[in-house]
């Protein structure tokens, strides 16, 4: 079962393969409502958002969804461990959207995984979920795009040998640009 949805200013697409006793087209609407609901708490493109509000001081975390505390108690982790190399204030400005895309695939993984529909894979925009196999037997085969060099990608799939399931990266920027990432508290590119 395949399904694609326009959802936090980008496109999520599911692929569900083989799905075990519960409902798996409920449970895709479960994933779907869930992406919404991320994206109406979230979005710092709508004005009414409690992230945007809070943003602006117009509301206290107090005033949001629990949610918003937890993603930036996660930010705040993230920063610290990241040396300051990850931020959910870029520019100054209240953003923690580079972790709550992730953060919100995962969950919808999860919610796909609850119903029984464990083979599955959940793409919002580059970042990717994958769950179970492809086929019975058969791993998940993704790749890998060079940040620079656009035709530059190798396909992956796990060591048949090996009991654990190695996770791509998520993306930190657009693939198809040639621009270097920037450190956040610089203007300049930052050193490899």
């Amino acid at each position: 079962m395949r399904h694609v949805e326009h959802v936090m200013g980008t496109v999520f697409s599911f692929d569900v393969r083989h799905s075990g006793p519960g409902d798996a087209g409920q449970a895709l609407t479960e994933a779907v409502a869930w992406l919404h609901r991320v994206d109406a708490v979230f979005s710092t493109y709508r004005p009414d958002s409690p992230v945007s509000r809070l943003g602006r001081g117009e509301i206290d975390l107090a005033d949001c969804p629990p949610e918003v505390a937890g993603i930036l108690d996660l930010c705040d982790a993230v920063t610290e461990l990241s040396h300051g190399y990850f931020t959910a204030y870029p520019r100054g400005r209240l953003d923690p959207s580079a972790m709550v895309k992730g953060w919100a695939i995962e969950r919808a993984s999860d919610i796909l995984t609850r119903s029984g529909a464990v083979d599955h894979c959940v793409n919002g925009g580059g970042d990717i979920q994958l769950a179970g196999t492809a086929a019975p037997g058969c791993p998940w085969r993704t790749g890998i795009a060079h940040p620079l060099l656009r035709a530059n990608s190798s396909p992956w799939s796990p060591d048949a040998t090996s009991p654990w399931r190695r996770r791509a990266p998520p993306s930190a920027g657009r693939t198809s640009s040639t621009r270097t990432p920037a450190a956040p508290r610089r203007s300049w590119p930052r050193s490899p």
